[in-house]
């Protein structure tokens, strides 16, 4: 509604406000902001974090009902879109990306018209690389002792180029028919005497019966 009020003694000044009085619908449009990047882009291996803002200094310019945010993702290498709307304040791919991907991720502010491609926050990232698990080969119980409660291992560690890089091995035993871990060891490399090809480590204080 607009109004023009004319200040007057006369009897008849509600007519003339009225008459000076036009009511008008601003018609809704689309939102004229863009959302802005709140901390550094997170990502790990094939999953990737966004999270954003909006300044609340520009929240006229959502200009109409706001409903959340529009996200494209997209994909360089593939030419693939994925695309999204979501009332957070973040995006969260867990883990369904690729790894060792560029992808670009736009968001958009939406409201009950749409969102506008003017305005938008724009990020370009590349998901890391998964690095295979390293191989263990030829695990062998070459010992073992009911009475003294041990048993004796050696194995093979199969990437020698990266040999210089461990920091330990992670040794469990398991219990029979059972997925419970009953025994522990986080042991550093070192070969054997016998078998200087080999690593070996003496699992002690174990109860045989129940492996």
């Amino acid at each position: 509604m607009i109004q023009v009020v004319l200040h007057s003694e006369d009897k008849n000044e509600d007519i003339i406000q009225r008459k000076n009085t036009v009511y008008a619908l601003i018609p809704a449009t689309k939102p004229s902001l863009r959302p802005l990047l709140v901390e550094p882009l997170q990502t790990v291996n094939n999953s990737v974090t966004v999270k954003w803002n909006i300044d609340p200094k520009n929240c006229a310019k959502l200009n109409g009902e706001f409903l959340g945010f529009f996200v494209i993702l997209y994909s360089n290498n593939n030419n693939q879109t994925f695309e999204y709307i979501t009332k957070e304040y973040y995006y969260d791919s867990t883990y369904n990306l690729n790894s060792d991907t560029d992808y670009e991720i736009k968001v958009y502010a939406l409201n009950d018209i749409g969102y506008n491609t003017e305005y938008f926050l724009l990020n370009n990232f590349t998901t890391k690389i998964i690095k295979p698990v390293p191989i263990i080969d030829d695990l062998l119980i070459y010992k073992k002792s009911v009475k003294n409660k041990m048993l004796g291992l050696r194995w093979k560690y199969s990437n020698v180029s990266n040999i210089e890089n461990i920091e330990k091995f992670n040794i469990f035993v398991y219990g029979t028919n059972t997925t419970n871990v009953i025994k522990e060891n986080n042991i550093e490399p070192e070969k054997c005497s016998n078998w200087p090809e080999f690593y070996c480590y003496t699992i002690k204080d174990l109860d045989l019966k129940n492996i």
